[in-house]
């Protein structure tokens, strides 16, 4: 690729990039929009000294202006940029988040062992403690749901689902005698068919969105 035509590409990504018109860059170095217009079409090559003012407004070298595509080496650093940013959430590392998450769970499942130690001492049988390794699988679930409502800034349908039907479950157990007890397990299903159509819209209105936005383009 012949040098003006680096300097062309140059210009025109490192303008767009800083969200410069061609107007707004020629008013800076005090030239006329048609000489930008030219330089990007690489028509004609901007003076060593505006190729050095054009640097200094883009913060790069002159070097770099003219012997270098920055877009290739600019979009590389970009990715790995994008990359961590997706690996670090809310200025922690994501594998933190997901330590803290474990250690929740651990400690859920701690706090329903001791429990169950502590109604074997006190010697309880109205109730059954082995239950509450039961009853504390929702609240894990739940966790889950958080975890990822928190971090990866959407509603989990699946660990919602969970939270929801291991309620209905722990409420049918401790209720396992009463009347239509089973019924719980109903209203479960004709709320997750609630959620489901209710995400299905909203995924719905978010692609046709975006098809409008494209097809106005």
């Amino acid at each position: 690729m012949e040098e003006k035509e680096i300097i062309a590409r140059n210009i025109t990504y490192l303008r767009k990039k800083m969200g410069l018109s061609q107007l707004e860059l020629a008013e800076k170095i005090q030239y006329s929009n048609k000489n930008i217009s030219k330089w990007e079409k690489a028509e004609t090559t901007p003076s060593v000294f505006t190729l050095k003012r054009l640097a200094e407004i883009f913060g790069v070298s002159v070097d770099q202006l003219v012997s270098t595509l920055i877009e290739e080496t600019d979009e590389t650093n970009t990715t790995t940029i994008e990359k961590e940013k997706k690996r670090v959430v809310l200025g922690l590392p994501l594998s933190i988040k997901v330590l803290y998450l474990l250690m929740t769970e651990a400690i859920l499942l701690v706090m329903a062992f001791i429990a169950i130690i502590v109604l074997g001492f006190l010697d309880v049988t109205a109730f059954n403690k082995w239950y509450l390794l039961l009853y504390i699988l929702p609240a894990m679930s739940l966790a889950v749901f958080i975890f990822i409502a928190v971090v990866k800034k959407r509603v989990d349908i699946i660990s919602l689902s969970l939270f929801g039907w291991l309620l209905s479950l722990c409420f049918y157990v401790s209720f396992i005698n009463a009347k239509n007890v089973y019924l719980i397990f109903l209203l479960m299903g004709a709320i997750q068919l609630l959620i489901i159509c209710v995400m299905l819209i909203i995924n719905f209105n978010i692609i046709r969105r975006i098809k409008n936005k494209f097809i106005k383009k």
